[in-house]
């Protein structure tokens, strides 16, 4: 079998005409339509999409039913794209009225994950998981994203890249991981810090994140010729804690922004950006 490097792997990827996003709005707008030639149906995201994470740790299902549904109520008010949560919460949401309901996902971590969801989940609260690729081979990625897709789910997977100013030297690196992700079926890629760990680590997305680094991975990863919907329409980035090397979390949603990023991920149970935090920068 034939092994490219990184490096050749990468150029093989790149798409022949350079795209470039728009700068990000509030409004979310999604156009939809289907591709014969690869048999699959594309997504373009014109507006940026929130998701929030407030609600991803188990902690809290020790809070009260109604503390908890009201906490919800006021996230939804800012139409988030998806809410992940775990998997312990999924009582606590059985008498909550959501309309429109957005996507709610859990880990997943194998295909047993995906399998068991499907199963126990008889409330049907569930229409999405979480991977993360970087807690996973690519095989394993794989076989979790097609098991995912054939029940139907939303997924979305997150990869942690080294962002720092080292990381320049390894940007061609981290856009053929991005698109071996995109082409395991993910439909939003979100990108965090791989130097602070996992994303579920409070000061991991927003970490040691250098801004030239940063536009050299989205920049390159835009022009990479992959199966399904663009990567411009695909790629996210999480922002939790404060960033070191730049003046804080505010200053890079506001830098992700200006790149064209379409996903942006928010947490109002961490020291993070809220949700209404979000909305409103992506507002001004």
């Amino acid at each position: 079998m034939l092994h490219l490097s990184a490096d050749l792997a990468f150029l093989c990827r790149r798409s022949q005409v350079s795209s470039r996003a728009l700068l990000a709005r509030r409004a979310l707008s999604t156009k939809v339509f289907y591709d014969s030639q690869s048999g699959q149906t594309i997504r373009l995201e014109s507006t940026v999409c929130i998701h929030d994470l407030s609600f991803r740790k188990a902690s809290t299902v020790k809070a009260k039913k109604d503390e908890f549904e009201e906490t919800v109520r006021a996230v939804l008010l800012h139409a988030p794209s998806t809410l992940q949560m775990h998997r312990s919460n999924i009582q606590l949401l059985s008498n909550l009225q959501m309309e429109p309901k957005p996507v709610i996902s859990t880990n997943a971590s194998s295909v047993e994950d995906v399998r068991e969801l499907k199963e126990r989940d008889e409330l049907g609260a569930f229409s999405g998981i979480v991977v993360d690729a970087n807690k996973l081979n690519k095989d394993q990625v794989t076989k979790v994203c097609q098991e995912a897709r054939s029940a139907g789910l939303h997924i979305r997977v997150n990869l942690g890249v080294d962002l720092s100013r080292e990381g320049a030297d390894e940007v061609m690196s981290a856009c053929v991981k991005i698109g071996n992700v995109a082409d395991a079926g993910a439909h939003v890629i979100a990108l965090y810090s791989a130097r602070a760990g996992h994303a579920d680590d409070e000061e991991a997305a927003a970490e040691d994140v250098d801004e030239e680094t940063l536009r050299l991975v989205v920049e390159e990863a835009f022009n990479l010729d992959v199966d399904g919907s663009p990567i411009s329409s695909r790629i996210g980035f999480i922002i939790l804690g404060q960033a070191n090397g730049l003046e804080n979390a505010t200053a890079l949603l506001d830098i992700v922004l200006k790149l064209g990023v379409k996903h942006i991920f928010s947490d109002s149970n961490s020291q993070g950006l809220s949700i209404g935090a979000v909305c409103k920068l992506i507002d001004h």
